[in-house]
């Protein structure tokens, strides 16, 4: 059905967030599909111009995947704007800001999986596929509002600063000790790339064993 102009695919129950994916992909016939998290929040406009020559690159390149948002970084540069994510890093199937060649994403999705699941394990099936990418600065100005079901503090003051009269509703809001637990897996995440690509793995998976 059309809303406004936007084309919306309904996709049954909602059995996992992979399994709404596959089946929204088999009902897509385009080549090329963009993910966009709901929790997260456009905070300024988007440069519509440098997003299309990033695509338009990534088409060219018969690419598999390229994550627009810089973060994780590429592991080795290709272009002043753009560079390739090896086999075997972590969370090379990033799902926030990306775009994917549809069959390949179809084909990598686990019916069963949700979101994260699929950025974890998900990576670990596409080390079979070439073609991934990232850029390397920032295409999109978000900000991750929703965590586990609950508003970022941060984002709730940037949200209401944006939409005066806005009205939190039934949503819990993180406490401040999960906000500090939060804020310091952020820490460890962002010090994790500042290692080599082939040892980002094993440092999170004895982090993970200990924790």
């Amino acid at each position: 059905m059309d809303i406004g102009g936007v084309r919306v695919i309904p996709v049954g129950p909602d059995l996992s967030w992979s399994d709404g994916l596959l089946r929204a992909l088999a009902r897509i016939e385009e080549n090329y599909v963009f993910l966009f998290l709901d929790d997260l929040l456009l905070t300024a406009p988007v440069d519509t111009a440098a997003v299309e020559t990033v695509f338009e690159w990534f088409v060219a390149s018969q690419g598999n995947y390229i994550r627009l948002n810089g973060f994780p970084p590429p592991d080795a540069a290709l272009t002043d704007a753009v560079g390739t994510v090896a086999p075997h890093t972590i969370y090379r199937t990033g799902t926030v800001l990306s775009i994917w060649r549809r069959e390949t994403l179809a084909e990598l999705l686990l019916p069963g999986e949700s979101a994260w699941d699929f950025e974890t394990d998900g990576s670990v099936r596409s080390e079979a596929y070439e073609g991934f990418y990232s850029t390397r600065r920032n295409h999109f100005p978000v900000m991750n509002a929703v965590i586990k079901g609950k508003w970022q503090r941060a984002a709730l003051r940037k949200t209401k600063s944006l939409c005066p009269g806005f009205e939190v509703g039934s949503r819990p809001i993180l406490s401040r000790r999960e906000q500090a637990g939060l804020w310091l897996r952020i820490r460890g995440n962002r010090l994790l790339y500042r290692v080599p690509a082939a040892w980002r793995k094993p440092i999170r998976e004895f982090v993970r064993g200990h924790a």
